[in-house]
């Protein structure tokens, strides 16, 4: 199935060159990251929701917005998300 979705979303790799499949987590990271609505919906069309929910917990890049938004969407607690996890583990002690 191709992917419907802005090549641009991928400028630091190699977009032919992505396997999908292998690295979905790193596809529906970026996708909810910088992606518009319709890059979503096609991400969750591609994946299916039970898919995208289990692998979006995994990325470790998510931006507050997309944390908070997938959070919601997916009613998944902000504590079970490996970003957040991270985010914790790495607290900043001079936050201008």
């Amino acid at each position: 199935m191709e992917l419907n979705i802005n090549k641009r979303l991928f400028w630091d790799v190699d977009y032919e060159e992505i396997d999908f499949e292998e690295n979905s987590v790193f596809v529906i990271g970026r996708v909810f990251n910088f992606g518009s609505l319709d890059d979503v919906l096609e991400i969750l069309k591609k994946y299916g929701e039970d898919r995208v929910k289990k692998d979006i917990v995994k990325e470790t890049e998510l931006t507050s917005k997309t944390l908070n938004f997938a959070s919601k969407y997916f009613s998944i607690p902000i504590k079970n998300f490996r970003c957040y996890i991270r985010k914790q583990s790495n607290p900043v002690f001079w936050n201008y």
